[in-house]
């Protein structure tokens, strides 16, 4: 990868890397469990009912995960959260390559606690891994990463995310109808920052979950 990024440049190999996953994933035995999700949501909803909801995609890295929760959610408002400038800017690429209009960008992590977090990104042979970038201080343990300060939410406090609907009483939000998350190991301070959505929606959840302390408190 050392070699493709210094020939393009750290967002168009990102960007290229985000094309080929697009065209992989239904084609890749790996990512079986992610198509079953995506198929439970269609399974829940029909077309005209995802009007009615939010996904969440917490942790869009470049876009990938955004695509096809787009595609088998035409009609949800799709909202993907990612704190990293680089993979922020290959997803906004990514969505306006796809027409990805339900789509909305969150530029900030989620966590338990609202504020400002260090964000760090292994690098490995010179190469920033994008898809390893955490919060948790936890899974920070390579011995090469640049770290950047991100903001943080908690997703029961995101209203201004909340969409209205006319026929509702005042203030009643969208349902949210699934969350993705993929973190990185932040995943249990995320799930206790949203525990209030969590209980009141009961969202289709998928979640990857690292090892550790994190993964036995999720469980």
């Amino acid at each position: 990868k050392r070699g493709i990024q210094a020939m393009l440049g750290y967002r168009r190999m990102l960007y290229l890397i985000a094309r080929f996953r697009i065209w992989l994933l239904p084609r890749s035995h790996k990512q079986k469990e992610f198509i079953a999700f995506l198929k439970l949501i269609k399974a829940t909803a029909t077309r005209q009912s995802l009007s009615q909801y939010l996904v969440y995609d917490i942790g869009a890295n470049i876009g990938v995960t955004a695509c096809f929760l787009s595609r088998f959610c035409p009609g949800a408002a799709i909202v993907a959260v990612e704190p990293l400038p680089d993979n922020l800017a290959v997803l906004r690429r990514i969505m306006s390559r796809f027409h990805l209009d339900n789509v909305a960008v969150q530029e900030y992590g989620l966590g338990e606690t609202p504020g400002s977090f260090s964000l760090s990104v292994p690098i490995i042979s010179g190469v920033k891994q994008h898809t390893r970038a955490t919060l948790s201080s936890q899974q920070a343990t390579y011995p090469d990463m640049a770290s950047i300060t991100v903001p943080v939410k908690r997703l029961d406090d995101l209203d201004h995310m909340i969409r209205q609907d006319p026929l509702s009483p005042p203030g009643q939000s969208t349902p949210v109808l699934a969350l993705k998350i993929d973190v990185e190991g932040f995943e249990f301070p995320v799930i206790k920052g949203g525990q209030s959505v969590i209980r009141r929606y009961l969202p289709i959840v998928f979640c990857e979950i690292s090892v550790g302390d994190n993964r036995e408190n999720v469980f």
